[in-house]
């Protein structure tokens, strides 16, 4: 029955084989996308999980394939085969209806074989599902990627998510802050080296304190204290896209981390008067792992979004705190889109 599925749905298999070939080739260990603790939990995952002794499939040693095979179609688990179990289970049983005569009892063959087969179709039936379930947990999870990144980068969503929020008498909650401008425009490195660098730090802080909670957003360009007005980035076309680069070029110097967590775009909003004004736009993910800041002398830190502010934690304490993400995501924009379209 088993060989009869496999061949029946070869096509199948042979697109699965594909796209984890596909995967492996991101990152070596990108496969584990469709063994993720949410669809398989911790027993199934754990039971049918092997140490492989290789690097790679293709140098891998035939009896760790043919035992990961063994797995997949339910025949074992682990280090056990599914075999030993149904005689185990039909022994425990015969034990617990007649413990006397136990020891003069034997469990047949055909009686273990026939256990054994019900177990492992049960066990490739389980397979399959959840290989299925993790499929289509990936579609959602594509599509829930894709929607967010529209609104990201959608003009539209940031003037009317600003419009109400400008609004909202409230301060700035967990995922987004107003910023009237960036002190650090505003000083020189020539009169205030000292100034200007903390300044830099401070901001660097602002945006890695984010990516270190749930994600977030600043507006630059909209006074920070009730009752709130647009202002918009003060300076000329080329004033503000040096302003653009310069802050870009801030967050390369101190904030670390492997990856691009930072979207910044211009977005223009009308102000009380009905003018047009520029405010800049500056997104950050959420992160897997955590992001810290470090300064001239080479030093740390590691800043999280406390309501509107931010506290600094100990490195450890981040990563236990962030044990369970799985990937970099901008969640956050589901929450503000809910909070600007929902009335």
């Amino acid at each position: 029955m088993l060989s009869s599925f496999a061949e029946h749905h070869a096509e199948c298999i042979d697109g699965i084989h594909e796209y984890v070939q596909w995967l492996s080739q991101r990152d070596i260990i990108a496969p584990c996308i469709l063994f993720t603790h949410r669809v398989w939990g911790d027993t199934r995952r754990s039971d049918r999980a092997l140490e492989p002794i290789a690097s790679t499939i293709e140098g891998e040693d035939p009896n760790v394939l043919h035992a990961l095979t063994d797995i997949v179609f339910g025949l074992r688990q682990r280090h056990w085969y599914t075999l030993d179990t149904a005689y185990s289970e039909i022994s425990y049983e015969m034990f617990d209806s007649d413990p006397e005569r136990y020891s003069s009892l034997s469990v047949s063959e055909t009686r273990a074989a026939k256990r054994a087969s019900y177990m492992a179709i049960d066990e490739f039936r389980t397979f399959i599902e959840m290989i299925r379930d993790s499929l289509r947990n990936i579609l959602i999870e594509i599509e829930k990627y894709r929607e967010q990144q529209l609104l990201m980068y959608s003009e539209s969503f940031w003037t009317a998510f600003i419009t109400r929020a400008i609004d909202d008498v409230k301060s700035e909650p967990q995922h987004w802050d107003f910023k009237r401008t960036l002190n650090m425009w505003h000083v020189s490195g020539r009169t205030a080296p000292d100034i200007k660098t903390q300044s830099e730090l401070d901001f660097a802080e602002g945006v890695a304190s984010f990516a270190n909670a749930g994600g977030g957003v600043l507006i630059i360009g909209v006074t920070d204290t009730p009752p709130r007005r647009i202002i918009g980035i003060e300076g000329s076309t080329t004033d503000i896209e040096r302003k653009l680069k310069y802050t870009m070029d801030v967050l390369v110097d101190h904030l670390q981390y492997d990856r691009n967590i930072v979207v910044m775009q211009q977005v223009g909003v009308s102000d009380s008067n009905g003018q047009k004004q520029t405010c800049l736009i500056i997104a950050v993910e959420e992160t897997e792992s955590p992001v810290s800041v470090k300064d001239k002398q080479g030093r740390h830190s590691y800043p999280v979004r406390h309501g509107p502010g931010l506290i600094r934690v100990d490195r450890d304490q981040l990563f236990r705190a962030k044990a369970h993400k799985n990937s970099d995501n901008c969640d956050f924009m589901r929450i503000l889109a809910q909070y600007t379209y929902d009335k």
